[in-house]
């Protein structure tokens, strides 16, 4: 049909269709834009995705190694506490070992005393008595050796002993360690001055004990973990 023979009601019709289709158009270009736009977000969103996904792993190898870590200082605080609670046993044992070595010397002791009062009181009797002061005097002499032996041996303890705590108590190490065991708590000025050895230094074996776990550090207050 030509235009020319198209009423006015045709023509507007028309019209009107021309523009709602150049609207149609306009919508359906609105809509790809928005569209393209939906898929560039959802692009960046899966690379955000696939960038998370790369730190959680990463995390995830971290958390293992710091899990192995911390089975190995766990592992370490076994050892020091036995290590610690061998060196206690074997010094009781040494102290209960010396205890019982000076109550046997005292008990020589008494028994010299009382050999040398009767020896005193025989000096002037018969000869069957002189030979009785002989045995005495002989039973004296081997009570006598025995006892310079348990003194040697004593000796012999106590200097043992007394390496067992130098060994003990002069690593400061287990000297910090035993402080604050006992005290619950104490500061690195207090234990400065207690050890005798620079604050600097303190602090050092303050943080290696708190690196495996066996303490913590609040400032400058230094507690035993439970």
């Amino acid at each position: 049909m030509e235009e020319g023979s198209l009423t006015e009601g045709q023509k507007m019709a028309i019209e009107i269709l021309n523009k709602r289709v150049e609207e149609l158009h306009k919508a359906l270009k609105q809509k790809e834009n928005l569209l393209e736009e939906y898929m560039r977000n959802l692009e960046e969103k899966e690379n955000t995705i696939t960038k998370l996904k790369s730190e959680i792993e990463v995390l995830e190898e971290e958390l293992k190694r710091l899990r192995s870590k911390l089975k190995e200082k766990e592992n370490e605080i076994e050892k020091l506490n036995k290590e610690i609670a061998e060196r206690k046993m074997e010094i009781k044992r040494l102290e209960e070992d010396i205890k019982d070595k000076e109550e046997k010397i005292s008990s020589f002791k008494r028994s010299e005393e009382e050999l040398k009062v009767k020896l005193n009181q025989c000096r002037s009797l018969t000869e069957k008595q002189r030979r009785e002061i002989i045995a005495f005097e002989k039973k004296l002499a081997e009570k006598e050796e025995k006892i310079n032996r348990l003194e040697s041996e004593l000796n012999q303890l106590v200097k043992v002993s007394e390496e067992w705590r130098k060994m003990f108590k002069n690593e400061p190490k287990f000297k910090i360690y035993t402080i604050i065991s006992e005290t619950g708590s104490r500061n690195i000025n207090e234990l400065s001055k207690t050890l005798g050895i620079p604050s600097i230094h303190v602090k050092r074996i303050l943080n290696e004990l708190e690196e495996i776990g066996i303490i913590k550090i609040d400032g400058d207050v230094i507690k035993k973990i439970t």
